[in-house]
């Protein structure tokens, strides 16, 4: 599995990664201390989260490769993902969406949330 930025995406998401950061792709579902969705939500998206790299949370047990660095992932989220995604940004909003190479559009709108002690 591969995650790949956009130009654009990557210039945003590494402006809040530091030495000491993590980057998690948050399926956010309930599960796990920094989800904000409720256990019965049907919405499915994903969030793009930085971390201090000491954050133990048990919930994101698996890596997937990426240019952006090691990106942490709760395992199970994986059966939402493709084998290639992107990370795009769409210029007009300066938001950014995740898009798979088979299923499309996973997220219109990947919140990108910085929880990292700078």
């Amino acid at each position: 599995m591969y995650l790949k930025a956009s130009e654009d995406a990557r210039k945003k998401i590494m402006k809040l990664v530091g030495d000491d950061s993590d980057i998690l792709l948050d399926f956010d579902d309930g599960v796990g201390a920094l989800s904000k969705a409720g256990t019965c939500s049907l919405d499915s998206s994903f969030r793009l989260l930085i971390v201090n790299n000491q954050n133990d949370s048990e919930a994101y047990d698996e890596i997937i490769e990426s240019d952006l660095g090691p990106v942490r992932v709760k395992g199970y989220s994986k059966t939402y993902m493709d084998e290639n995604m992107q990370l795009l940004i769409n210029e007009r909003f300066n938001t950014l969406s995740l898009h798979g190479d088979n299923s499309g559009l996973l997220t219109g709108t990947v919140k990108l949330e910085n929880f990292a002690k700078n």
